[in-house]
């Protein structure tokens, strides 16, 4: 069943060599022309990758795992053996790709009956509540849907329905309503299994079969809707399925800095995978009005490096799409938030360039931000010792900040403010001098001092000159 995605079951392998060997005429045979007056040589295998499900269920519960849940309809799209097979009962019919096709079941919860048509040929009938493994623990009830990617390459399904005999149309899904890219987690009572949104799928305009959008059920994508009361009746259960015979890239992915300053330049990193390996192209929207268009071509999952710079401040959403050699576009990546702002004006020093040591001095600090974020400081005190960004306070605001010197030297402060964005401004600085204590001065002229206090003497030293 859905937990359990066995591939190649030893029924359908049989079945298929014997098909293959014998070239007796079976239910597959009329098939496998149809298919190919549709698709061409099937000998080409179509360029979709792995197994990806359709699927409905009689029981489903969040969290319910197998305990709970319980699988009626199970559709795989296999792209290595190139069928779409009712999984457990060991059916198919050949895959068509390239084009939209119709999945119709018919459902009888007044008999418990069902039939499930691929293309309008009939794949398999049975028992609603048999179950995908015909263990017969199923519900007369019409649970839920699952559009279950199992990791594989892109497919999109449009137009989905439910009519009930005789009633009409009780609900559909075109998906025009809703915008390319948005995920469908929450829209239209769409969910990933589990109700979570990491198995969520997107819209997308790519290969849209009513106008304008499809959903597109790639990867990890398990996309669920339930139902209620749907308990007896007769119902048909419509979707359309559209499986590319070449698929366009995945999302970009960007990677890179999510802050930065107005007229600096800023790498960013680029990747894209396609499914085939083509080449790829890039459009890069910076959001400032300057795209960079279609740059390329790129190895396919190699990293592309992109620089830009903004020349205003402000808040930027880059997006990303790829196209491959076919002209192929991905859908939008996910916007990439960056905020361009400007740098912290350099520091301001205010107080003492002079001290003695063993004693605190202080100074203030205060830096102007252009965009009057708050900023924080960093402070080297020359002594091996650091402030290491103290803050955020408001711009301009002085901040008193004090430090003690061990030694008798001249020091220099450095320091620097740093906006909430991580911008730093450049370097202050100021000189300090911690000079020694004075010692009692002994070099004056002795002599001078006594002339000056004894004049006296002064004649005395006259008259004995003289003699």
């Amino acid at each position: 069943m859905r937990n359990n995605v066995w591939k190649k079951g030893l029924v359908i392998s049989i079945i298929i060599l014997f098909v293959g060997a014998s070239g007796i005429s079976c239910i597959g045979a009329k098939n496998i022309l149809k298919s190919e007056s549709i698709t061409g040589d099937l000998s080409i295998q179509p360029l979709f990758q792995g197994e990806s499900y359709f699927i409905m269920l009689s029981k489903y519960m969040d969290g319910g795992g197998q305990d709970y849940n319980e699988w009626s309809v199970q559709l795989r799209f296999d792209s290595e053996l190139e069928i779409v097979e009712a999984e457990w009962d060991g059916v198919s019919l050949p895959l068509i790709v390239d084009q939209w096709v119709e999945i119709k079941v018919n459902i009888d919860l007044d008999t418990d009956w069902m039939e499930i048509y691929y293309d309008g040929d009939l794949l398999i009938e049975k028992e609603w509540t048999a179950g995908v493994n015909n263990d017969f623990n199923g519900e007369l009830d019409i649970a839920a849907v699952d559009l279950f990617a199992n990791h594989a390459s892109n497919v999109y399904y449009d137009d989905l329905s439910l009519e009930e005999i005789g009633s009409g149309i009780v609900w559909s899904e075109n998906f025009d309503s809703y915008a390319d890219g948005s995920s469908m987690h929450g829209q239209g009572g769409w969910k990933g299994w589990d109700n979570h949104e990491e198995f969520t799928a997107y819209v997308t305009s790519n290969k849209s079969r009513s106008s304008p959008h499809s959903v597109d059920v790639l990867e990890d994508t398990d996309l669920v809707h339930e139902y209620s009361g749907y308990t007896s009746g007769e119902y048909i259960y419509t979707a359309w399925i559209y499986i590319p015979e070449n698929n366009p890239p995945d999302r970009p992915r960007i990677y890179g800095p999510t802050t930065g300053a107005v007229d600096t330049e800023y790498v960013y990193t680029f990747i894209v995978d396609d499914y085939e390996g083509d080449d790829i192209w890039i459009y890069i929207d910076w959001d400032d009005g300057n795209p960079d268009e279609w740059i390329g071509p790129f190895v396919s999952g190699t990293e592309t490096y992109k620089g830009h710079t903004w020349s205003e401040a402000g808040e930027y959403e880059i997006r990303a799409k790829a196209k491959d050699t076919s002209d192929l576009e991905s859908d939008w990546s996910k916007l990439y938030t960056v905020l361009i702002s400007n740098p912290p004006g350099a520091p301001i020093i205010d107080g003492p360039e002079s001290g003695k040591p063993e004693v605190e001095l202080c100074w203030t600090f205060h830096s102007t931000d252009p965009d009057d974020d708050n900023v924080s400081y960093y402070i080297d005190w020359g002594d091996d010792n650091v402030m290491d960004w103290d803050g955020p306070y408001p711009s301009c605001t002085p901040v008193l900040e004090c430090h003690t010197y061990e030694q008798e030297k001249d020091y220099t402060i450095i320091a620097k403010a740093q906006d909430i964005n991580g911008l730093n401004s450049t370097e202050a600085t100021l000189t300090i001098t911690i000079p020694r204590n004075k010692p009692f001065n002994f070099n004056f002229n002795l002599l001078d001092w006594f002339l000056e206090h004894f004049p006296l003497l002064e004649r005395l030293l006259i008259l004995i000159r003289v003699i």
